[in-house]
């Protein structure tokens, strides 16, 4: 039973049946704006793929089969257009995902395994616009100074230059890359397998 209220969605086969009861005054319908039509038939697919895909893994299916109906879509999408490009949109077989690309003489992000640091770095970076770098304690910047350097290649001198806030706040406003590194180390916080053991350097490191 629909309830009033405001939907805004693609009428399908089960929402017609259910609206064909309804008097003409309880609903407005309007055709689907031939400009929109790409990006609200596109809305209304991916849900019935998200739901396709979830019944897969229901079913006792795996991700080679959820890959396997996804790329079965393509083809049709390839097959319909007569494009050969979209064949180059096949998700590959060995299900993964690019979190972030890094400059080849950096890879140290890709590999670091400091559970402080991370914690440190996920805790930080989404709220690098709103924090008094001065304040932060020794470590914290030790933490922080390392980050600065592997991103940017270069030490800040100090946490007021304005180069060093730019950079950071460049950073900040670039919430696609801002989201790749967090997820890059959210995986590699949940991919560490050992036990932190205290090693003495003379300082407090990471």
């Amino acid at each position: 039973m629909l309830s009033p209220g405001l939907y805004e969605q693609v009428i399908n086969t089960a929402l017609n049946r259910e609206l064909s009861e309804l008097s003409g005054a309880c609903k407005s319908v309007v055709p689907i704006d031939k400009a929109e039509a790409s990006k609200v038939l596109a809305q209304h697919l991916a849900d019935v793929v998200r739901k396709g895909l979830e019944n897969v893994l229901d079913n006792g299916g795996d991700i080679s089969m959820q890959i396997g109906l996804a790329n079965q879509i393509v083809t049709l999408i390839q097959n319909t257009t007569r494009e050969a490009d979209f064949a180059a949109l096949k998700v590959d077989q060995r299900a993964e995902q690019l979190l972030a690309l890094l400059r080849e003489q950096d890879p140290r992000l890709a590999v670091v395994d400091s559970r402080r640091w991370i914690r440190f770095l996920l805790d930080l970076l989404p709220r690098l616009d709103n924090v008094d770098f001065t304040a932060l304690g020794e470590l914290e910047q030790r933490m922080l100074q390392m980050f600065y350097v592997t991103v940017w290649g270069k030490v800040a001198e100090s946490w007021t230059y304005d180069e060093v806030l730019d950079n950071l706040y460049a950073l900040s406003d670039s919430p696609v890359l801002l989201g790749e590194l967090l997820n890059l180390f959210r995986y590699r916080y949940e991919q560490i397998d050992f036990i932190d053991e205290p090693v003495e350097l003379g300082f407090d490191c990471p």
